[in-house]
């Protein structure tokens, strides 16, 4: 069974400054005046008002739209394989690695209140605090595997770190 990730870096400050405040600029980047279950969402989030009409899943859609508006979309190439996604994030469990998983990044929950799914989409992040930790631990000596699937979730993994440290963000990652 394979994946499709969505990863993104995100300043969580930045974000939850922009949920309640009826930013007009935002509105206009998402088309929040479109009559879509989604636009609805994310009009209720940006103006701080409830998404009960929404579905969770239109709801969480909304709030990766919001990520993506305030945020960076990254590659995700290396991250469609879910047998290899599950044994590099094991591997990286190892390492002390659990908060900047691939698993952890899109299932550990999300970082502001969001109506629960029983299964997809998921939702998950890790700090920048957790990202500059992570970094520290292997910049100068990334994880590597013989296994050519693990080893390129690896190089995703390094690559995620770099640009969250650089760009001083957290990671957010959205799974279906």
């Amino acid at each position: 069974m394979s994946r499709l990730i969505m990863p993104y870096t995100f300043d969580l400050a930045k974000v939850t400054e922009a949920l309640g405040s009826g930013s007009p600029e935002l509105h206009q980047r998402l088309n929040t005046k479109s009559g879509e279950p989604q636009a609805r969402a994310a009009r209720a989030l940006i103006d701080g008002k409830s998404t009960r009409r929404e579905s969770a899943a239109d709801t969480i859609h909304a709030f990766e739209a919001i990520c993506l508006a305030l945020g960076r979309m990254l590659p995700n190439a290396g991250l469609y394989e879910s047998d290899a996604l599950e044994q590099a994030s094991e591997q990286l469990e190892v390492l002390g690695l659990d908060d900047v998983s691939p698993i952890t990044i899109i299932s550990n929950g999300s970082p502001i209140p969001l109506p629960s799914v029983e299964d997809y989409p998921m939702v998950g992040n890790a700090t920048h605090e957790a990202c500059l930790k992570a970094w520290d631990l292997i910049k100068d000596n990334p994880p590597q595997s013989s296994d050519s699937a693990v080893d390129q979730i690896f190089i995703t993994v390094y690559d995620y770190l770099e640009l969250a440290v650089a760009w001083e963000s957290g990671l957010i990652g959205f799974c279906y």
